[in-house]
């Protein structure tokens, strides 16, 4: 076989080669694959719903403990006065026929309850004292600070009872100096602190008084 006819058999095997179908009817070519690519997602934050958690809530009534303290300050002020300027048991008349200084002591609880005891009550005083004192600020961190009806009567006890427990820390018994009188009857002596006491406890009869007649009765 002659170069010319072996150059023809070669120029027909390479035609046949490029021209063998395929279903895009396109000649056999490499094929490459797109690289992988990534989408770049951006997330919007959904909206925060108010939870209990979030929702912003009232201020407590904690900040009427700063009256609680102006109470002390005062009561034991004037029990300093009292104990370096009154007489022990010697009347000082303010109001003639109604009212006299009266440098007392008080061992006891109110109308001096449990006065004459042996010294143990002074510690009973001081944890129920402490206990209800303690009981009441609880539940002033309970109150809103704008329920003053509550909150007013909770810190004039707290103050009080506070000062109590000061003067019974300091002097085993409470200093006493307010005598009010009526003729042949005498009250029982008595200082701001009790005054603070028992303003709290009527506000807070009152105050249960007052909800019970306008809460909604039920059938």
């Amino acid at each position: 076989m002659t170069d010319q006819e072996n150059s023809a058999i070669g120029s027909e095997d390479t035609f046949a080669l490029n021209n063998i179908p395929t279903h895009s009817n396109r000649p056999l070519r490499p094929h490459h694959h797109p690289p992988h690519t990534f989408a770049t997602h951006h997330h919007t934050p959904a909206p925060q719903r108010l939870t209990t958690m979030t929702r912003p809530t009232h201020p407590n009534a904690l900040i009427w403990l700063l009256l609680s303290i102006a109470i002390i300050a005062l009561d034991q002020a004037t029990k300093a006065w009292v104990l370096t300027s009154l007489p022990e048991y010697i009347p000082v008349p303010v109001i003639h026929g109604f009212w006299n200084w009266y440098r007392s002591y008080n061992t006891g609880a109110a109308f001096s309850f449990l006065s004459d005891a042996g010294g143990w009550q002074m510690w009973l005083f001081i944890a129920l004292a402490l206990g209800i004192s303690g009981l009441l600020t609880f539940w002033l961190s309970r109150t809103p600070r704008r329920e003053w009806r509550s909150a007013l009567p909770y810190a004039l006890i707290i103050g009080g009872g506070i000062g109590n427990v000061i003067d019974r820390f300091l002097h085993g018994h409470v200093v006493d100096f307010i005598q009010w009188y009526v003729g042949s009857y005498y009250w029982p002596s008595f200082n701001l602190a009790d005054s603070a006491i028992v303003a709290g406890a009527i506000g807070i009869g009152l105050l249960s008084l007052f909800d019970s007649k306008h809460s909604p009765k039920t059938p």
